[in-house]
């Protein structure tokens, strides 16, 4: 080997060096001409890297959102159903008769999720090969499915008389937001009516349930920072607010609970739907 030319090439990633080899003649101009592939070099890699950065971070967000998907949905099904199973075990232990009833629910709630899990396939899959829900109809679905689960009534009205006009990602995370509070409040309140409002207020998305359950276990009104504080309410719930960058508040009492939800609309990085 009888030359070498070499520079560096750094970043607040990596530190690195490039070598040209037997070069017959090298001059000053050569080592002008390796210092600016250098930069360049350095600059491309030091992108291509935040770039595979980038991908990683946002597969690793869709990975968590499925998983919060999955358990607002599928996996709270799974679980009423094993429920509704084990009332039928005792019921046909006790007396035969009585077991029609709670195979005719089972059966409707099967259907119910079903119609729900084909939607959530359709939804998963790419733009126009599905046309989504509207909230409107997805709260339907909700309604039907917390009756059958959980023999709980729930009233839902919009706070505009009509479905306010939200983009399909806003929307998604609105009917993820009233379902979790939903079921959480007919799981463990022993709430016999929930009811969910939902409009927009200037640049707000305002989503307010209230029960007549027995509450949380702890009492009084307390923000999202205090709720975050003491590890209190629902905590699928609070991340989800939190990753929306809104507010939750939640009004305990032995008389239900009541929580009021706003998400900033601009922030969101969407404009209305047309």
């Amino acid at each position: 080997m009888r030359s070498i030319l070499s520079v560096k090439l750094t970043s607040a990633e990596f530190v690195a060096r490039v070598f040209w080899l037997d070069k017959r003649k090298i001059i000053a101009d050569d080592l002008i001409l390796a210092e600016l592939f250098a930069r360049e070099a350095s600059s491309q890699l030091e992108q291509f890297q935040h770039v595979e950065q980038r991908k990683r971070a946002a597969s690793t967000e869709e990975r968590i959102q499925l998983a919060r998907d999955l358990h607002d949905g599928l996996l709270q099904s799974l679980t009423a159903i094993g429920l509704k199973l084990e009332e039928l075990r005792e019921v046909l232990a006790e007396e035969s008769h009585g077991g029609e009833k709670h195979v005719v629910a089972l059966q409707r709630l099967i259907v119910a999720e079903q119609r729900y899990l084909r939607y959530f396939i359709g939804h998963l899959k790419p733009t126009g090969e599905s046309r989504p829900l509207s909230l409107e109809a997805r709260l339907r679905l909700l309604i039907e499915r917390v009756d059958l689960e959980w023999s709980v009534a729930v009233e839902q009205r919009w706070l505009d008389g009509a479905e306010p006009e939200l983009p399909v990602a806003l929307t998604d995370e609105v009917y993820y937001i009233v379902s979790e509070a939903v079921v959480n409040a007919a799981r463990h309140s022993s709430a016999s009516i929930i009811r969910v409002e939902i409009g927009m207020r200037g640049d707000q998305v305002l989503i307010c349930v209230t029960d007549n359950g027995t509450g949380f276990p702890f009492r009084g009104r307390y923000e999202d920072r205090a709720l975050d504080t003491e590890g209190w309410g629902p905590g699928v719930l609070r991340e989800r607010v939190l990753a929306l960058s809104g507010q939750l508040t939640i009004d305990s009492s032995e008389h239900g609970s009541r929580l009021d939800i706003s998400l900033p609309f601009p922030q969101l990085g969407v404009g209305r739907a047309d």
